[in-house]
């Protein structure tokens, strides 16, 4: 009888081995485990992120749910415990009906290449492995346009918001800024206030120094410009500007420091200051006025004079 009972033992566990089901009689074939239930759900084991961390040699395909630190499922991939998903911030996914998702990469991000090329770049759209030609489409008909060491853009850049935001730095300059026409500056009468003659003429223009010059370090990328082919440029010194028309000189900006405050600007003083050439013209054209002023005193008092020696002539 004892030999009887064991023989039934061991073959009734060669027959649940293969599947098991709670909540079930019939578990799938396909499966080891299958649960069954309309009113309950499977709880997996619950830990911090530091209580996952110290699990001591975690075999590949572990699955925990994780508490704190980015909430949710993580499942160690025989490396490193990587998020299975169910987070605030989801991956996108491309080719569902709801593809509204982020898109998550750790590293350099590639578009249109096997390889992405790691020089401080956190995203690359690139035609295959040409060096050119990439276009990125934005919106509707705007396209940004990539050409040797250029872009191209088929439509108007603007700012987000109006006298909002800079383009280059006092440190960061641009080189040179190609135009068909002359730029166009604001200067409706509604949108100034504290409007003021001017005192400045040519008091001021004849204390100004005029100099010919040419830059120290004139490097454009890697290449040095040599000293026989540098251009000879025409100015002011903004040192001298400042005590004399300081309104014409820039000494600081507005920008923003902290990225979680994008709205609040802080006043940043420059290290190199950088002159409104434009706004010395108002100044030009009011020493004109004052000196042509002057001529037409002069004249006036030359006319009196010749009437006077004409008096003064013999008949």
């Amino acid at each position: 009888m004892r030999k009887l009972l064991l023989m039934l033992f061991v073959l009734y566990s060669l027959t649940t081995f293969s599947q098991v089901g709670i909540g079930t009689t019939t578990p799938d074939p396909s499966s080891i485990l299958e649960l069954d239930s309309t009113t309950q759900g499977l709880l997996i084991t619950r830990l911090t992120q530091v209580q996952r961390d110290q699990i001591n040699a975690p075999s590949t395909g572990l699955l925990v749910f994780q508490t704190d630190n980015s909430p949710g499922f993580y499942y160690f991939d025989g490396t490193i415990w990587q998020p299975f998903g169910g987070f605030d911030n989801d991956w996108l996914g491309p080719g569902t009906a709801d593809n509204t998702g982020f898109i998550y990469h750790q590293g350099t991000a590639s578009v249109g290449r096997d390889n992405a090329i790691d020089d401080g770049l956190h995203f690359q759209v690139q035609d295959g492995d040409a060096l050119s030609g990439t276009k990125v489409g934005l919106g509707s008909i705007e396209v940004i346009e990539d050409l040797i060491a250029e872009f191209t853009f088929n439509y108007g850049i603007l700012p987000k918001f109006n006298n909002f935001a800079d383009v280059g730095s006092a440190t960061n300059r641009w080189r040179d800024l190609f135009m068909v026409n002359a730029p166009s500056v604001s200067s409706d009468m509604t949108l100034k206030q504290n409007v003021k003659s001017l005192s400045h003429g040519l008091n001021t223009l004849m204390q100004l120094e005029t100099f010919s010059y040419q830059w120290n370090d004139e490097t454009i990328g890697s290449t040095v410009i040599p000293p026989e082919e540098k251009e000879t440029h025409l100015g002011f010194s903004a040192q001298q500007l400042l005590d004399v028309l300081p309104e014409v000189v820039k000494t600081h900006s507005w920008k923003v420091l902290d990225e979680a405050n994008p709205d609040t600007f802080t006043r940043i003083k420059h290290d190199k200051l950088a002159v409104r050439y434009a706004e010395i013209i108002p100044v030009t054209v009011k020493a004109i006025q004052e000196q042509q002023n002057e001529i037409e005193k002069l004249k006036n008092d030359i006319e009196v004079l010749k009437k006077a020696i004409q008096q003064l002539s013999p008949e």
